[in-house]
């Protein structure tokens, strides 16, 4: 008898311990969403973040592409951005979403750098150009 018992005893737990997890696992976003309300319902959100409302809806999502190369997106409820990786980092959305969403000051900053960037390869094109130039005219002398 004292076998029995304890058989049952651990199949109890066990099978009871299997169904707190299914159901945990299968509400993970819910009680996720619960607990960030609960731990951040005295904290406002950040000029420019997210509203606290949306943060908690944001998750990530992953697919596979027809070549079955994986995609990585962020969404909410109405939108689903990709996730791109770039030389300085992860890039959500793309270029021309990004740009749209900038507001007047931050576009003239972008706008500038590339202008800025230019300018500087082509000083930078120029004082190699004349170093040749003098290089050339150097080697003429001593050809001569």
């Amino acid at each position: 008898m004292g076998a029995m018992n304890l058989i049952k005893y651990v199949a109890k737990w066990t099978i009871t311990s299997i169904i707190v997890g299914w159901i945990t696992y299968a509400n993970h976003d819910s009680i996720s969403r619960t607990v960030n309300n609960a731990r951040y319902y005295f904290s406002d959100n950040e000029e420019g973040f997210v509203d606290k409302n949306h943060a908690f809806d944001l998750r990530f999502s992953y697919e596979r592409n027809g070549k079955g190369n994986l995609e990585t997106y962020i969404q909410n409820y109405t939108s689903k951005l990709p996730v791109y990786m770039r030389e300085n980092g992860i890039l959500v959305g793309s270029a021309e979403y990004n740009f749209s969403n900038f507001i007047g000051d931050e576009r003239k900053k972008v706008c500038s750098l590339d202008l800025e960037d230019k300018i500087s390869d082509n000083i930078k094109k120029d004082k190699t150009d004349h170093k040749k130039k003098i290089l050339k005219v150097l080697l003429d002398l001593v050809g001569e």
